[in-house]
């Protein structure tokens, strides 16, 4: 394999051939099964050291400039027949830990991602106050809703913050006080 790839930022052991990245991209759209965000792509090769940002991006681009992959409806990134067929038959040709890297790194983001649209924070100025609704979601049914009435923007922020830090946490924290469950409570803030 040719090293032409832009390498600055990568970690050792890292992929230096353009051709390498663009087939890790394949590789990781064709292992998960379906379409995939162009950023969640871009990102997940970053943040995991085994490619920078404009291999990464470049990468994608070219998939989809040579046919190999196309832009959902919705804009996601989803494999052709020949990008599937391409993916299945050259993926021992990439290092294994870059495989598995790769998609311990893309499912961590996605499950990130699915939990960033699950739990929203709506924050609403009011006389007197402002309304900070937090909703605990499973995609499909709200879990949990709580507003609360807070004093001003800066508190709304905070309350903002540490529900999306651990949404779980607020919602078991919930359950345990409603239910009675007062050691789960007391456990789950002795262990911070």
């Amino acid at each position: 394999m040719n090293n032409d790839a832009f390498t600055a930022g990568v970690e050792a052991g890292g992929l230096v051939s353009t051709n390498q990245i663009k087939l890790l991209v394949a590789h990781i759209i064709c292992t998960v099964g379906k379409p995939i965000g162009r950023q969640l792509l871009v990102d997940s090769l970053q943040s995991s050291g085994l490619a920078n940002y404009f291999e990464a991006s470049a990468a994608v681009d070219s998939l989809i400039n040579g046919g190999n992959a196309e832009i959902t409806d919705d804009g996601l990134v989803s494999l052709t027949d020949n990008g599937v067929t391409a993916a299945k038959e050259l993926a021992f040709t990439l290092p294994v830990f870059a495989k598995e890297k790769a998609m311990r790194t893309t499912l961590a983001l996605m499950a990130k991602t699915r939990e960033k649209e699950d739990n929203t924070v709506n924050i609403e100025q009011v006389d007197g106050g402002v309304y900070v609704t937090c909703t605990i979601s499973d995609g499909n049914r709200v879990l949990l809703s709580t507003k609360l009435l807070v004093a001003d923007m800066a508190q709304a922020s905070t309350v903002q913050r540490l529900f999306l830090d651990n949404p779980m946490k607020v919602f078991s924290g919930s359950i345990a006080l409603l239910t009675g469950d007062y050691d789960a409570v007391k456990e789950q803030f002795e262990a911070e």
